[in-house]
């Protein structure tokens, strides 16, 4: 593993939007644009470039409640196939006691919706027993809104299936990285991780960073209390304070 000439795993990319230059390239335009792709790539392609002990920390950094502190990377493949199945990445690695550690991970960005035949097929795949998967393997799901995840995704699958996967939001992978100890990272690490963290806070998928300062929201009891926010859009999600 190597960084790129400029010394920055990924910098082109990350530079490029974090810095108001392609920025609109995510946000806005047509329909065709390789968004979730691209998405993909600025978080998790420069961990190609990082020794295993380096990338082992910004794996724990960007998922602490997935991967251990102290995990060594072994190898992250950008869009595998095998069968005609294609999840977004396939990162091994190894626990502190030496056990393998798959991550299968299936990005979605904006609405498109994360199905539960998409995930059975790709841990039929690259799920326990696959070439390659060792040891436990674990299917993380990263979305933008957590409602679009077709329910049956975990209402369908067996238990040992379902305790495996991990629901996490774009600035939830922000969030943990902006709260990483920095001591444990070499430079060249902290400097990717504070690109990829300031490329989601370009595109809106800012880290969550305490509360605003103000007066809160008005209650009422006996009224239902909604939460004004994009990512809590279904009605049915009220608070009974009565």
């Amino acid at each position: 593993m190597h960084a790129n000439s400029a010394g920055e795993p990924g910098g082109y990319m990350l530079q490029a939007i974090a810095r108001n230059k392609a920025r609109k390239f995510l946000k806005h335009g047509g329909t065709k644009i390789p968004r979730e792709d691209l998405m993909t790539d600025i978080v998790f392609g420069g961990l190609r470039y990082f020794e295993p002990d380096q990338g082992g920390i910004a794996v724990n950094w960007l998922m602490p409640d997935v991967v251990e502190a102290g995990s060594l990377l072994k190898r992250v493949s950008l869009w595998p196939i095998r069968n005609r199945v294609e999840p977004d990445v396939v990162i091994d690695l190894a626990r502190p006691d030496g056990m393998p550690l798959r991550l299968i991970v299936e990005c979605k960005y904006e609405d498109f919706l994360l199905t539960a035949e998409q995930l059975e097929k790709q841990w039929r795949q690259f799920g326990p027993g696959s070439p390659g998967a060792l040891g436990e393997v674990h299917h993380v799901l990263v979305v933008q809104r957590r409602l679009r995840v077709e329910p049956e995704a975990y209402a369908a699958a067996p238990p040992e299936v379902r305790s495996r996967r991990t629901l996490l939001l774009w600035r939830d992978l922000a969030a943990a990285a902006n709260g990483r100890h920095r001591a444990h990272g070499g430079a060249p690490l902290n400097a990717w991780i504070d690109d990829v963290v300031q490329v989601l806070d370009a595109v809106d998928e800012r880290a969550f960073i305490g509360w605003r300062s103000g007066p809160g929201p008005q209650v009422e009891v006996d009224k239902p209390f909604v939460f004004a926010s994009r990512y809590w859009d279904d009605p049915r999600l009220t608070l009974d304070l009565s």
